[in-house]
């Protein structure tokens, strides 16, 4: 009993941290990715797995919107936006992901 209380407990502030990132992705920054970095260090294997599912599935669908986003933008804002989702998707592990 107290081990799915842990597990639980783990999952919930594994997920409030995901939400934090979510709102904070926008941000292209290192800072971002310290928070994603930190929140994959779980050692609660399900947690992570359910973890990286999420992350997976949403930023896949952040990147294209961020993508369109600064499609007019100068080629260096570009590229910080692309060299964010790539440090991201390597994070998660998602090699899967065609930009």
């Amino acid at each position: 009993m107290e081990k799915k209380m842990r597990a639980r407990s783990n999952a919930d502030i594994g997920c409030h941290c995901v939400a934090w990132f979510l709102r904070t992705l926008c941000r292209f920054g290192d800072g971002a990715l310290r928070i994603l970095e930190s929140v994959l260090s779980s050692r609660d294997v399900r947690s992570l797995s359910e973890i990286r599912s999420v992350l997976r599935a949403f930023t896949r669908s952040e990147s294209v919107s961020a993508f369109q986003e600064v499609s007019g933008r100068s080629a260096e804002q570009r590229l910080i936006v692309v060299e964010f989702f790539v440090r991201a998707f390597a994070l998660i592990g998602d090699v899967k992901m065609r930009i």
